[in-house]
């Protein structure tokens, strides 16, 4: 599987600038943490949230000097992230969010304090997705902790102050965060069995790549450092063919295998039916070997998701 940089795209970026002169301010509310005599000993500035079409949104907030922003440019007006924006494209969208809310743009210089980078791969079936995330499961990450699990989405690195790698069934995802994505499209996911692949950079991260500069930031270097991050998770495996055989099914299958002969065990006519369904994937339990038989596998191939042209194409910005 060969990423290209269009096939990168931006799902989480959070940028900070500090300026010299006065700039409005913009907040939900002021936050003061007091000692126990009542004196105060800081004040902070709540991020304000802006909402978009099919649900988007993003956060800002602005003490008069600091302005900051956290969104998911590829989610803006879109009623899912599919297909969605490279850097270049990220950094606009953020600064026409920021002119929406009456703050200034981010330059060059602007501090990049998280960045979500993401790219969508497909393995051909949902029974496939589902199989490649429970392999996923059994491996390690380099230099990161094994992190939380769960039945369609494996993290790496939970906790780590460097970054987080994480990979998801996105038909699930799209489902279950509510947006605006049709059943069809959800099936459509389904059937490519579409797994997301997402790093999330964090301060140490950032720091050592030398990308907290904003101006430092380009799609070669996103693709270059994604590709490397996500390595160990791209390299194609073989896969039992029991991952795509339904579960009442396994067990007559497992003593098969086994060399014990499954008409012993059960009723003449579920044997039957468990054959008729198990020869369509190749095994043929009424035939019984003197050696004790071993799965079939075949090899799971990523390749990267396309989506047709405009899938995902920007509408106009416009916030409430």
């Amino acid at each position: 599987m060969d990423l290209q940089g269009t096939d990168i795209q931006i799902d989480a970026l959070k940028l900070s600038k500090v300026h010299k002169n006065p700039v409005p301010e913009h907040y939900s509310r002021i936050i003061n943490a007091v000692d126990h005599d009542g004196f105060r000993l800081a004040e902070t500035y709540a991020w304000r949230s802006h909402y978009g079409e099919f649900g988007s949104n993003f956060r800002a907030r602005s003490d008069g000097q600091r302005v900051q922003i956290l969104n998911n440019p590829s989610r803006w007006n879109q009623p899912h992230s599919l297909n969605g924006v490279s850097i270049r494209k990220a950094i606009q969208i953020t600064n026409q969010q920021a002119a929406l809310v009456g703050l200034p743009q981010f330059d060059g210089e602007s501090t990049v304090q998280l960045l979500h980078v993401c790219a969508d791969v497909e393995l051909g079936s949902k029974q496939k997705a589902q199989a490649y995330i429970d392999h996923l499961k059994t491996i390690k990450a380099p230099r990161l902790k094994p992190g939380s699990t769960y039945p369609t989405t494996v993290n790496f690195g939970d906790g780590s102050e460097t970054k987080r790698i994480k990979a998801y069934i996105k038909s699930e995802a799209v489902r279950t965060q509510n947006t605006h994505t049709d059943e069809k499209e959800i099936a459509e996911l389904e059937r490519r069995g579409v797994v997301r692949l997402e790093v999330e950079y964090r301060y140490k991260s950032l720091k050592a790549l030398n990308w907290r500069k904003l101006s430092n930031l380009t799609q070669a270097k996103l693709v270059k450092q994604f590709k490397k991050d996500t390595a160990f998770m791209t390299k194609e495996y073989e896969m039992k063919d029991l991952d795509e055989i339904p579960k009442k099914y396994i067990g007559t299958l497992s003593m098969y295998l086994m060399g014990i002969d499954p008409r012993e065990k059960m009723h003449r006519n579920t044997f039957n039916a468990h054959r008729n369904a198990l020869k369509k994937y190749g095994y043929d339990i009424s035939v019984m070997s003197v050696e004790r038989l071993k799965p079939k596998t075949r090899t799971l191939v990523l390749k990267v998701a396309e989506w047709p042209e405009g899938y995902n194409k920007p509408k106009h910005l416009k916030a409430v």
